[in-house]
Parts: C-alpha cells; sequence; structure tokens
C-alpha cells in the first residue's frame, strides 16, 4: 500500500508554507495539494490535484456553495482519481463496497481506460 499525504485547501499562505515544511521530510515525493478552485496563475511548490466545479459536474457530485468546506470527501474522490491505479489497488484491498466505494472504482476504471488510449 502506498501513502500519500495531502494538503486540503483553497488558498497559498505562510501557514501552508508552514505545513509543508513539516510534512516534505516525512513524506518527500509523496506529499501534494489538493486545491479547491485555484486561483488561474498560481503556483505552488507542490504537486496540484484542482478540485473544481467542473470536476463535480463531470463525476454528478452535489454542489453546494461551500462544498470545498463542507463535502470533505469530495477532495478525497478527486485525489484517488488523480492516482487511479492506486486508488483500484486501495479499494480492492479494502473490499469496499459501499455506493462512495462504488464511485470512486468506477471513475478509476474510467481514467484507466482514458490513460491507456492516450498512451496507445
Amino acid at each position: 500500500m502506498k501513502i500519500v499525504a495531502a494538503i486540503r485547501t483553497h488558498v497559498w499562505t505562510d501557514q501552508e508554507d508552514r505545513i509543508m515544511a513539516q510534512l516534505a521530510p516525512v513524506f518527500g515525493d509523496d506529499l501534494c495539494v489538493v486545491f479547491h478552485n485555484r486561483p488561474k496563475g498560481l503556483s505552488v511548490p507542490l504537486p496540484v490535484v484542482d478540485l473544481t466545479d467542473r470536476f463535480l459536474r463531470r463525476h454528478g457530485l452535489r454542489y453546494l456553495d461551500d462544498y470545498g468546506w463542507r463535502c470533505g470527501d469530495y477532495f478525497l474522490y478527486a485525489l484517488r482519481l488523480a492516482r487511479p491505479q492506486e486508488a483500484l489497488d486501495k479499494l480492492s484491498e479494502a473490499g469496499d463496497s459501499t455506493p462512495a466505494g462504488h464511485f470512486l472504482r468506477a471513475c478509476a476504471m474510467e481514467q484507466l481506460e482514458q490513460l491507456d488510449a492516450a498512451n496507445a
């Protein structure tokens, strides 16, 4: 099993820099940020997984004005979909048969099919 640490945020300030500095020695390349509606042109010093309004529409998730704060599981969906093979492996290990597990499995498989087609 691979462990990934993610900073969930909608801003990048000194506080996020401090968190990154504390986590980087432990997680190294396995540290990223899941950004809720990242401002255009904002660059951060970590790999970014974007959680956007488009992501919600594409995956049929409920939109609320404050979904980035209220719907904490959405950032996990985006993170898992950014790493589809790892998501499938983890879901298989856990034997997750919940509706959320089925959703994540279907989305990960869709992502992998798109990646395979792009690589062909």
